[in-house]
């Protein structure tokens, strides 16, 4: 016996295994032994399996005949040209995206060239410090 499996309580005797405790919690349980659907489970899916079968043997109705004609005249008329409709989709949304994009750029300039102007004063007071009594403090070390 593997060691880990037994426990001892008492000297000399040996506790069952988890698996023996396992069984004896599910027969208090009311579980039964076996795994898998009961009888009436089966005989349920087998009828309804028979009629989805005979159903698909059986074919279309005529309105599902009706739909699927629609939908294939829709699709014929469209033609060659839905993979034109969805370039032409794709293109569109990529001019918005530029837009957009062009907006927002404007929109920032001011506020990206005020910091370029603010970095690029701190560059020149790093290269040409100025002899002043009142030296200037650095707040932060983003420049």
């Amino acid at each position: 016996m593997d060691p880990k499996s037994q426990r001892t309580d008492e000297p000399g005797r040996e506790n069952r295994h988890a698996s023996d405790n396992a069984d004896s919690r599910d027969a208090r349980l009311g579980y039964d032994d076996e795994i898998g659907p009961s009888e009436e489970e089966v005989l349920l899916w087998a009828k309804v399996e028979q009629r989805r079968r005979q159903a698909w043997l059986s074919g279309p109705t005529n309105s599902e005949k009706r739909e699927w004609a629609y939908r294939e005249r829709q699709y014929r008329r469209s033609g060659p040209g839905h993979e034109t409709d969805r370039l032409a989709w794709e293109a569109f949304q990529n001019a918005n995206l530029a837009w957009i994009g062009f907006w927002s750029t404007i929109a920032m300039a001011p506020f990206a060239s005020y910091s370029q102007f603010v970095c690029a004063g701190r560059d020149f007071q790093e290269r040409y410090p100025r002899r002043s009594a009142n030296p200037r403090v650095r707040f932060d070390d983003r420049c």
